[in-house]
């Protein structure tokens, strides 16, 4: 459940309960003594639309070499990195393009052969730098503040000793 309340300047968002793997990262709760004493809130409807993740480097279809992109394949589902890349990940979270996490993006997650990598929640980014041959999959999630999730999927060939 989520709150909104006006203090003259701007809308904030006071949510119910805190996640608590990141506490941090969201506003402090509102007792109902508090609640009370506020006479302009208003009740908003949870956010069940998952946000929108798409990974941007590697681009499938091409070979890379020490992360720079040089060749285009032209083969299908056929992506080959050679060395260390940068993969690239955006995500959004209703109207607007995300690189931070103002627009809803909770964290991105960088998951290779289903194993948890990175974990971010400013630049959605991971330097992919580990010995790695032959055939992996690429996964990234993205989850916003209710928790909703999306997944880009992506194999790609990658020789890096």
């Amino acid at each position: 459940m989520v709150y909104h309340t006006s203090d003259g300047k701007k809308d904030k968002v006071v949510h119910k309960c805190t996640p608590p793997d990141h506490p941090d990262k969201l506003p402090p709760v509102l007792s109902n003594n508090e609640r009370e004493t506020h006479s302009n809130f208003r009740y908003v409807e949870a956010d069940l639309n998952p946000p929108t993740v798409n990974i941007i480097i590697p681009q499938e279809g091409f070979l890379y070499i020490l992360g720079r992109e040089v060749a285009l394949l032209g083969i299908q589902n056929l992506t080959i990195v050679i060395g260390p890349i940068t993969v690239v990940a955006e995500a959004f979270d209703g109207e607007s393009l995300a690189v931070s996490n103002e627009s809803g993006i909770y964290e991105v997650d960088f998951i290779i052969d289903g194993i948890l990598k990175n974990t971010t929640d400013m630049q959605f980014e991971w330097i992919l730098d580990e010995p790695l041959l032959f055939k992996h999959a690429i996964n990234i999630v993205a989850r916003d503040f209710e928790r909703n999730e999306a997944i880009a999927n992506m194999d790609l060939w990658i020789f890096n000793f």
